[in-house]
């Protein structure tokens, strides 16, 4: 169907003259050409290196139309010399006012323009594309096309036969296109051709070529043969070893309908592109692929729906596109065990050598409805992914093997029927923040790789976790990830699940409430992690709970764990070595006293219902198991509860609740950056320990060194370990004087947010 243009009306033809001449291994040999001279052209009819029958045109700023090589042909289009040519009739065939055939291959010279459309005299051209016939000549021999896409791993058979279709082409030449009908047109049905096995008709921009096209419809174009794929820019190399890489070929495409080609449209090695309010649909397989090398393109305000693979791909060292407002929906591929996805980043074929795609940027776009993911980032480094939208696909964002420093920030990734966003393994030191995830699947947010920083994010309503980390089948350990300030509520299982392989995760100021499950769930060897200054509030099994013999040197301090149905804390099977809570505790002379394990950490909450929820300050144990917190005054709630962490970090569940003999009178705001902060009482003069608090870096394994690299762009973490704080000594005819901290609020420094302090545990 001819397409309607009814945004824009392009009056300008952009043409630019170029003056690179084709090296001679590049140059088409012809024979027994048929030579024809115009005014700055010169024509030459011959078969090319495959045999299609062959128009070249030549002459150094030449400028042609279709009407202009008509007139100029004359007698000479009826009688090719050479070669067997597609269809009958004329090589270039005037059908009706503005409707042209192409019977015969049209090749563009260096430093010739071509104009086609509307106001060159062409506002439709077919070009000759059939089923051959049993006696065609030239048939080539069957071709294994093998992908060049790292998501494809099946080659394609195919059996190329030349002299039934013809080639729209230039090298180092230019095709202007605006306000035209290009199509495929099969002379013996009177339609398209829709058989690509055989090869199908395709336009080619080549070496240092340009070709732009605008305001126009492009339809059943291309097959897999090579660089047949329907519309393609492709520059190559010098083969003579140390030949820079070559990025020549450009052009701008521009408010098009191109659908039902092989490709909607494909690059390879091409620079300084524009591709903008564009439709990509229903083409076998992608609608959009840039491919080796590509870069410095723009892609704005693009659609891609209803392709055979992905909606939108670039793949193997493409570098600094911009996408922008593009819209990529309804791709499904029907090759079992491959999925089309929104869009794609990756890094090449398996089996050639491959190359990340790096420093693209997507702002604002939105993927849907697609069969796979919305965004897949494969092999992939430093990209941005900005205020974007991905919902309704397979799953919302995946960060796969090997795509580190990648910046996913304010995406908005909602009712994917599997995960939200989920990182591979060796997905590494990625930066997570600011995104809304909601109503996925399966957790929203799950990493299965080290050293990414997860922070500022709304996770809710998602039908497993809101925020999960593992290790995956086979695959490395999970350390040293942060989980900052995020919101976590509403989940259907837990707020936050920690489980095989997750070591030294730092969890800090965190809202978890509200899940279905327990708030935080640590199991299956999940070690020294640390879990400060979070609030975890309302969750309908326990605020915290650790399961498993091989859960052990986990860290809780300063949260504020209130209103969780089930209880504060729960410790199962052997978690943080069964480590009691503290004992007998009891209020004199405003004075909190108790027992627990020696030379520990004891801290010091006060609640309503006999929780955590405030963290009124902190004191040791003596060499006996003694401990002393005088009172600071005022509290926020009645009952006092205290936890108890060992000198390798393992901390308890809540002790018993004792009633405060101090009426509450002050009732602090519940953030995660404020903690009430205690006072001294007249009664007893605490000898404050040292200043100086441990790194948030957990406690190594025997003979386990963590690695000293951090997330992009992170501070240092500090690893200075203080001084164990001095003892407490009793006297029991007197009132203690007792080594305590009040409410010391742990501080993160540095835009990274990886230096953290966490009180008095030996890490």
């Amino acid at each position: 169907m001819q397409r309607k243009y009814q945004k824009y009306n392009w009056s300008s033809i952009f043409l630019l003259c170029l003056t690179l001449f084709l090296p001679s291994q590049q140059s088409v040999a012809y024979a027994e050409p048929s030579d024809i001279s115009t005014s700055g052209a010169s024509y030459t009819i011959g078969p090319d290196m495959n045999g299609q029958t062959t128009i070249t045109v030549t002459g150094n700023g030449a400028v042609v139309t279709l009407p202009e090589i008509y007139a100029t042909l004359g007698v000479t289009n009826t009688n090719p010399s050479v070669g067997v040519k597609c269809g009958t009739g004329p090589l270039l065939q005037s059908v009706s006012s503005g409707v042209w055939q192409l019977n015969a291959s049209l090749h563009i010279g260096t430093n010739v323009t071509l104009n086609l459309g509307a106001d060159s005299g062409s506002t439709e051209i077919k070009l000759c594309s059939q089923t051959p016939q049993a006696q065609a000549k030239n048939l080539s021999a069957r071709k294994v096309i093998q992908s060049e896409e790292a998501s494809v791993s099946a080659s394609t058979v195919i059996t190329p036969v030349y002299s039934s279709f013809v080639v729209l082409r230039t090298y180092n030449g230019i095709i202007n296109i605006d306000k035209a009908y290009i199509h495929s047109f099969d002379p013996t049905t009177g339609n398209f051709d829709t058989n690509v096995d055989d090869g199908r008709a395709y336009l080619l921009a080549k070496y240092k070529a340009e070709m732009n096209i605008r305001n126009s419809e492009l339809s059943y174009l291309g097959s897999a043969d090579g660089e047949s794929y329907g519309i393609a820019w492709r520059d190559v190399n010098n083969t003579a070893p140390g030949s820079p890489l070559l990025t020549r070929v450009t052009g701008q495409v521009i408010h098009n309908d191109i659908h039902h080609n092989y490709y909607g449209v494909y690059t390879f090695q091409a620079q300084g592109m524009t591709f903008r309010d564009n439709q990509f649909h229903d083409n076998i397989g992608y609608g959009f692929d840039p491919h080796d090398y590509t870069h410095h393109v723009i892609v704005d305000h693009n659609q891609s729906f209803n392709n055979g693979r992905h909606g939108f791909i670039i793949s193997r060292g493409c570098n600094n596109f911009i996408f922008t407002y593009n819209e990529s929906y309804n791709n499904f591929n029907s090759d079992p065990g491959e999925q089309a996805q929104g869009f794609m980043l990756d890094p090449g074929a398996d089996g050639t050598v491959k190359a990340s795609s790096y420093n693209n940027a997507f702002s604002n776009n939105s993927a849907h409805d697609n069969e796979g993911y919305g965004l897949r980032i494969l092999g992939s480094s430093n990209n941005q992914v900005l205020d974007n939208h991905f919902y309704l696909n397979k799953q919302g964002l995946v960060l796969d093997t090997n795509s580190t420093g990648n910046t996913i920030d304010h995406n908005q990734i909602e009712q994917n029927t599997a995960y939200g966003l989920l990182t591979q393994d060796t997905a590494d030191s990625n930066i997570i923040n600011n995104n809304t995830v909601n109503a996925n699947g399966n957790s929203g947010i799950y990493l299965h790789s080290s050293n990414n920083r997860v922070s500022g994010n709304i996770v809710s309503q998602n039908q497993q976790a809101g925020i999960a980390l593992a290790q995956s089948s086979g695959g490395h350990s999970v350390l040293d990830n942060q989980v900052l300030s995020n919101t976590m509520s509403g989940n259907l299982t837990n707020g936050l699940d920690l489980r095989i392989g997750v070591t030294r995760t730092v969890v800090v100021s965190n809202i978890i409430d509200s899940n279905i499950s327990h708030g935080i769930f640590l199991t299956t060897g999940s070690s020294r992690n640390s879990f400060v200054h979070n609030i975890i509030h309302a969750n309908q099994k326990y605020g915290i709970q650790g399961s498993g013999a091989t859960t052990l040197l986990n860290t809780w301090s300063e949260n504020q764990i209130y209103e969780n149905v089930f209880g504060a804390i729960s410790l199962l099977s052997g978690a943080n070595a069964n480590l009691a809570a503290p004992i007998n505790l009891s209020i004199v002379n405003n004075v909190v006293k108790g027992t627990a394990i020696p030379n520990a950490t004891v801290e010091i909450f006060a609640d309503a219902t006999k929780q955590g929820h405030y963290f009124i300050g902190r004191t040791t144990t003596d060499a006996s198991g003694a401990f002393f917190y005088p009172l600071p005054g005022a509290l926020p709630a009645p009952y006092l509860t205290a936890l108890v962490i060992d000198t390798q970090g393992n901390a308890s569940v809540l002790s018993g609740a004792v009633l405060a003999p101090v009426a509450p009178t002050v009732t602090p705001t519940d953030l995660p950056s404020v903690t009430p902060t205690a006072t001294d009482t007249p009664s007893a003069t605490p000898t404050p320990t040292n200043a100086n608090v441990p790194s948030a870096t957990p406690t190594n394994l025997p003979g386990i060194t963590p690695p000293a690299t951090n997330t992009p762009g992170a501070t240092p973490t500090n690893t200075n370990v203080p001084t164990a704080p001095p003892t407490a000594t009793t006297n029991p005819n007197a009132t203690p004087t007792a080594t305590i901290e009040p409410s010391n609020t742990p501080v993160i420094n540095g835009t990274a947010g990886n230096k953290l302090f966490l009180p008095l545990v030996q890490r």
